[in-house]
């Protein structure tokens, strides 16, 4: 540079030095609270609200910017004015240099650190933020006029209050590339990151798009992700202010959501379903909000394929079986109801709705509903079912109170049900669970052509044992469970059934039916007497030689009357514990036992009858021998297997007791329990009758002269002598042949 330029360069360096010294000491030596006031004043009038401000910098250099701390709003309402609306620490902006000495309005940048927002409500529902609104009217309460270009904020924070105390916040959050302009204007997108914190509970992440729209005066979220723990949600949602109540809508999915994510984010909702109710592993979730905080529905969606669920003991799903859920519920202050809800498993789907749920009572009531369920996919999902082999066109109601007693009840009723390899038809029951078990009542079924009615109880310890009572009436006997022995009629039947186990095998093996079979005319397969009592050895014995005609196949009768049978069943053997009817020749008295290896085995006794002695007999002197033989006893055995019966008595001791011998057979094995009568066909109301137990030693051995069937021996009462049967001849009686011959007549019904 030559040298008569330098007093020129040294010039211009003064002077800008001296220019760059003032514009640095202007903000000294000019006074700013002026400036400070037209600031409160024109976001007071922006904002409508109360605002102060601790201090204001402003400097030219390194370029033009300012310096506001502890910027503090406060709401008009003086019911809020315990608290501020609004705390910023610390706002710097950068306005352009031209903007500050060509315009009227400055445009500037805005830097917002420490932001703090209390939102407060009231009993009533009001907020703080009704009386707040932010205008970008042009025309400005002052004579400073800026425009806010951008917005930055960073660590802020939101505080939600209710009667003054923080009941949950969102922290850290952040606002980023925000043109405040056409976002209170033309509601453009600004991208927002935060963190909320439930008071008790960890911290979740939050990043979105946030927008507002000026018309209808609403914040916009939408592309949310939130990070809650391990879970992430995607998140949207939109919040009108300024208007009572307040509206909003808020959508949230996610494909990772589990128990614990519930728990944390909402205890008061975990705690709706019960305490046995565990699943694990992510379920997907879709839910939707909308509503005032007043009144809102919610739409909840859940695909649980994923998970394992389990509510012992009475569901239990692994993973991989579709599971879905979706609710609609209706949330009133202290109210919930659930409508038009489902739920689908396998290919069923369930009716789910709760009615008169209030928290002030506790008193929700909820309500599954299936109707023609296909019953096989659901079986490996319910224990209880296990005792159940399918059913068709089952339909069932079940409501659940997890605060009252019962905890739940409910209604089944099927066309068919099939339990334990036995059908059913048409049946329909009602079950409530109650401490130790679920209580079976008023139980209605179709079987062997009869109509059942009974009571039961399932216990909750496992594996599960079952106690049923049942009434048949008009049953076909032919059908039931009773061979080797078979009854064709119409009969009633007592029964109780006991069983246990977790599977079918288990429950067939320890299944168990002690009972009563009462039928007052029919007939008798496989068991004619007295012809099959009657051999050619006893003739022989007696001199008869007409042996075609007396043992006649075409002389059988099997028609039985008044039959009374004590019946013991389980899944190794049958006992016929006593079985008594009557037929036109007397009546019959029996004990047997079907072993385990279906070997049948028993006594009884067989009484002739006089009734039988004027139908086929015609000689008078043959009348008087019947008349003195009336009450002739014949024991007998019985044996065989399922397929093929062998009856037999002793044909010496049956011809000497033909030939009216005294003293060669005192017969005195009639059961005491079969004078008894008929058992009432009612079921017990206040002690419900349990199984009797086996009991091979209750019946002491029976004497020779006795029945005994095994080694569960059992003896017989006496039978009492009717009135009007004539007394034996102390003497011993001859019968000539013809006499014989007539009686064996008789006998075989000739």
């Amino acid at each position: 540079m030559k040298k008569k330029y330098l007093p020129y360069f040294y010039t211009a360096s003064g002077i800008a030095f001296f220019f760059l010294l003032v514009l640095a000491l202007l903000p000294f030596l000019v006074s700013l609270t002026p400036y400070k006031q037209l600031i409160v004043d024109e976001l007071e009038h922006r904002f409508h609200a109360h605002v102060t401000v601790d201090s204001f910098r402003f400097s030219l250099l390194p370029a033009p910017h300012f310096n506001i701390e502890n910027l503090s709003i406060h709401p008009r309402d003086e019911k809020f004015s315990q608290h501020p609306l609004m705390v910023i620490k610390n706002i710097t902006g950068n306005p352009s240099f031209s903007d500050l000495v060509f315009h009227q309005k400055v445009s500037t940048n805005f830097e917002l650190h420490s932001l703090t927002l209390f939102l407060s409500q009231d009993d009533q529902g009001a907020t703080n933020l009704d009386s707040f609104f932010f205008t970008n009217e042009n025309e400005s309460k002052t004579n400073l006029s800026f425009e806010i270009k951008s917005l930055h904020v960073e660590k802020g924070s939101i505080h939600f209050l209710n009667n003054g105390n923080t009941s949950y916040s969102i922290k850290n959050f952040s606002l980023e590339s925000l043109n405040a302009t056409e976002f209170f204007s033309r509601g453009s997108g600004v991208k927002i990151k935060a963190g909320l914190n439930n008071a008790s509970q960890q911290n979740l992440g939050l990043v979105g798009l946030l927008s507002f729209d000026q018309k209808t005066n609403s914040i916009l979220l939408s592309r949310g992700q939130m990070q809650f723990l391990n879970t992430r949600l995607a998140f949207n949602g939109m919040l009108e202010w300024g208007k009572t109540p307040n509206h909003f809508q808020f959508h949230i999915a996610s494909s990772q959501f589990n128990q614990q994510t519930l728990e944390n984010i909402s205890p008061s909702l975990a705690q709706l379903f019960p305490q046995a109710l565990q699943w694990n592993g992510n379920a997907s979730i879709d839910v939707t909000l909308e509503g005032t905080r007043d009144d809102y529905t919610v739409a909840f969606a859940s695909n649980a394929t994923e998970s394992q669920v389990y509510f012992l003991p009475y569901f239990s799903k692994d993973a991989g079986v579709p599971l879905s859920i979706d609710l609609q519920l209706h949330l009133l202050p202290g109210k919930m109801n659930i409508t038009e809800s489902s739920i689908h498993l396998q290919q069923n789907a369930f009716s789910f709705s709760e009615k008169n749920g209030t928290e002030e009572n506790s008193a929700r009531t909820f309500h599954l509903h299936g109707e023609d369920i296909d019953f096989e996919p659901l079986k490996p999902y319910f224990p209880f079912l296990a005792i159940v082999d399918d059913a068709k066109q089952l339909t069932f109601d079940f409501t659940f109170n997890p605060n009252a007693e019962p905890l739940y009840n409910g209604t089944v009723s099927a066309h068919t049900f099939s339990l334990l390899e036995t059908q059913m038809e048409k049946v329909h029951f009602s079950f409530f669970e109650e401490a130790g078990g679920i209580q079976f009542t008023g139980i209605e079924a179709g079987f062997a052509g009869g109509n059942f009615s009974g009571t039961g109880t399932q216990s909750h310890t496992f594996p599960h044992a079952y106690q049923f009572q049942f009434i048949g009436k008009n049953v076909e006997a032919s059908r039931l469970k009773t061979a080797p022995l078979f009854f064709v009629g119409s009969s009633d039947v007592v029964a109780n059934l006991s069983t246990s186990g977790a599977t079918k095998d288990e429950l067939l093996k320890h299944f168990h039916c002690d009972a009563t079979l009462l039928l007052a005319e029919g007939k008798s397969e496989g068991l004619a007497l007295p012809q099959a009592l009657l051999r050619e050895q006893t003739l022989e014995n007696l001199g008869i030689t007409e042996k075609n005609s007396l043992l006649a196949q075409d002389t059988e009768n099997t028609s039985v009357k008044n039959l009374k049978a004590e019946i013991s069943t389980s899944s190794t053997s049958t006992s016929f514990d006593a079985l008594q009817f009557e037929n036109d020749f007397g009546n019959v008295l029996l004990q047997a036992k079907l072993s385990e290896e279906k070997i049948f085995s028993g006594n009884g006794v067989f009484t002739l009858s006089p009734k039988w002695k004027n139908k086929y007999t015609q000689a008078s002197q043959a009348k008087e021998t019947l008349q003195s033989l009336a009450q002739l006893k014949i024991p007998f055995q019985i044996s065989g297997d399922e397929s093929a019966l062998t009856l037999s008595a002793d044909q010496n001791l049956l011809a000497s007791l033909l030939k009216g011998e005294k003293g060669i057979y005192d017969l005195n094995i009639v059961k005491e329990k079969l004078k008894a009568p008929p058992p009432t066909l009612s079921l017990p109301t206040e002690e419900k009758k349990s199984l009797p137990e086996q009991t091979a030693d209750k019946a002491k051995a029976a004497p020779k002269s006795q029945l005994s069937l095994g080694e569960k021996k059992k003896s017989l009462p006496p039978q009492k002598a009717k009135a009007t049967t004539k007394k034996q001849n102390d003497s011993s009686q001859k019968l000539n042949d013809d006499d014989l011959f007539d009686i064996f007549q008789v006998i075989i019904g000739k």
